[in-house]
């Protein structure tokens, strides 16, 4: 695993050196297992059951789930299915939502979802998407921008984050890479 992959991984809320320990040191091993996280039953599972509104089986498939990505070492998502796994136990079922469409989110984000097909090393898109939502901390937007493959994104930000959302973003992509543009207040013009 090169450098740039393992920091990746690591940015997407994965701890690879508790995974690579689980693993006893094989990085094709841990490879092979995240490639196939996508396609667990506990994913489908958990929407039947929430589609039947079944809640003991959307808790068995939730916790399920923490537990693979217990043994990933993938903290970001075992935190966000316990607290799916709390929110059920406890009845709080718009919170459960919350928590569903952020793990879908995040597995888009980090499952190789925003790449062209055979590019799977390049996941820029997925990452400056993620950390501009954190950064926007739920004000502002962003999105993917001219079609996802050309590597930009769009994020319309309030001005008092702009220069924080700015240095973060130039920080973790490389300096230079948050370019703050500005919309003039008249639209476009003619030019004699």
């Amino acid at each position: 695993m090169n450098a740039e992959r393992r920091t990746r991984l690591e940015e997407a809320g994965i701890d690879v050196g508790e995974a690579l320990e689980r693993m006893l040191g094989s990085e094709a091993l841990l490879e092979r297992l995240l490639g196939k996280f996508p396609a667990d039953p506990n994913f489908a599972a958990l929407g039947e059951a929430l589609a039947e509104g079944d809640a003991q089986r959307a808790v068995a498939a939730a916790h399920t789930l923490k537990g693979v990505c217990a043994n990933l070492s993938m903290t970001g998502l075992h935190s966000l299915f316990t607290r799916q796994v709390e929110a059920l136990r406890s009845g709080d079922f718009p919170a459960f939502l919350a928590l569903v469409r952020d793990s879908g989110l995040s597995s888009w984000r980090f499952l190789q979802n925003v790449v062209p097909a055979g590019y799977a090393r390049h996941q820029e898109v997925a990452l400056a998407l993620a950390l501009a939502e954190k950064l926007l901390d739920g004000r502002g937007a962003c999105r993917v921008h001219g079609g996802g493959f050309a590597g930009t994104i769009q994020a319309f930000v309030p001005f008092d984050l702009l220069e924080r959302f700015r240095s973060e973003m130039d920080r973790v992509l490389g300096t230079g890479a948050c370019h703050v543009l500005s919309i003039r207040p008249v639209g476009g013009v003619r030019l004699a």
